[in-house]
C-alpha cells in the first residue's frame, strides 16, 4: 500500500471516529468531574476557530501501536489530531509528522474539513505540511495540550496556530 493510500485511510477512519463520537457525545454531559468546559480551539489562517460541542478523545492500542484521536465538530466544520507510538500516548511529548519507525504512519496527522467542506490535511504530496501535538495533562478521564500545523488541500495551505484542547477522554 502507498503512503498515500495509507494518509487517506487514516483520514477515512477519523471521519468515522468523528461520527461514532458524535453519536457518543449525545448522551454525555460537557463536563469532568472537576468543573470546566470541554474545548478545542485553534487560529486557522489567523481567524479563531472554536469547538465546545462534539470535543472529545479516545485512545486505543492496536497490535503494539498505540493511537489517540482528539477531535472538535460542528453542524459546518470538524478537526482531528490523531496521534500514533509504539508506547503508550503520554504527556510531554511533542508528537510530530516525523514518521513512526517501522510503519508508514506519522506521530501526529491534523485533519480539518472547514465550513466550506474543503480538507486539509498535514501530510501528503506537500513536503512542507507539518503537524504538532503536545499533551500537557493527561488524566484518567481527561487530556490537554496545544497544537499547531501548516496542512494542505491540494496547493492550497492552511496554517493552523495557537491550538489548545481539554477533551473529555474516552479509553
Amino acid at each position: 500500500m502507498n503512503r498515500k493510500n495509507i494518509f487517506y485511510s487514516i483520514f477515512y477512519l477519523s471521519v468515522v471516529c468523528l461520527i461514532l463520537f458524535a453519536i457518543a457525545s449525545c448522551s454525555k454531559k460537557n463536563d469532568d468531574a472537576a468543573g470546566g468546559t470541554y474545548y478545542m480551539h485553534f487560529k486557522a489562517n489567523g481567524v479563531q476557530k472554536e469547538f465546545t460541542t462534539g470535543v472529545q478523545a479516545a485512545r486505543a492500542d492496536t497490535e503494539g501501536l498505540y493511537d489517540c484521536i482528539l477531535s472538535g465538530f460542528s453542524a459546518t466544520a470538524n478537526f482531528s489530531i490523531i496521534l500514533f507510538d509504539h508506547a503508550p500516548i503520554s504527556a510531554n511529548f511533542n508528537y510530530t509528522e516525523a514518521i513512526l519507525p517501522g510503519t508508514a504512519s506519522p506521530y501526529a496527522f491534523i485533519v480539518y474539513q472547514d465550513e466550506t467542506n474543503t480538507t486539509f490535511i498535514s501530510s501528503g504530496q506537500q513536503s512542507n505540511a507539518k503537524a504538532s501535538a503536545t499533551i500537557t495533562e493527561l488524566g484518567s478521564n481527561y487530556v490537554k495540550g496545544v497544537f499547531s500545523g501548516v496542512l494542505f488541500s491540494g496547493q492550497t495551505q492552511m496554517n493552523i496556530t495557537d491550538g489548545e484542547f481539554y477533551l473529555k477522554l474516552y479509553n
